[in-house]
């Protein structure tokens, strides 16, 4: 089973989110991506073990074995992968730097067309990374 989670930045904190699925959708916060799933994961736990044991939903979710799907706002995406750089990502999707750099402080909201943008090079980037071995003498 697949649960997705947003995470989204807040001004000290991560939160991270799971919705869509019946009475139940937890949120949390913390300062890491692993503390805010660790949280989830109690959450989820928690529920199931008092107010949800009904709940025909959250009973088949195993959180020793589920697979988590993260999707990020851009402040998160860029919090949690501090070594790409709003400016290097800009460049290779021909977009303004300083605006990349504003949607990845929180100062500026990007549209639909260019998140897609942004996750289109971030992909494309990536590939090469995927196959890459480095040589040791």
């Amino acid at each position: 089973m697949k649960l997705q989670v947003i995470i989204e930045k807040g001004d000290k904190v991560l939160y991270g989110r799971i919705e869509g699925n019946q009475l139940f959708n937890p949120v949390t916060a913390a300062d890491t991506k692993k503390e805010v799933l660790d949280n989830l994961k109690m959450l989820i736990k928690d529920y199931q073990d008092n107010e949800g044991k009904g709940d025909k939903y959250w009973s088949k979710v195993n959180v020793d074995q589920v697979e988590f799907e993260f999707h990020y706002d851009l402040q998160a995406f860029f919090q949690e992968y501090d070594w790409i750089t709003a400016s290097a990502i800009a460049r290779h999707a021909d977009m303004n730097e300083s605006l990349v750099r504003q949607y990845a402080t929180g100062k500026k909201f990007p549209s639909i067309e260019q998140a897609k943008k942004i996750q289109k090079v971030i992909r494309e980037l990536s590939k090469p990374l995927q196959s890459l071995s480095l040589f040791v003498q």
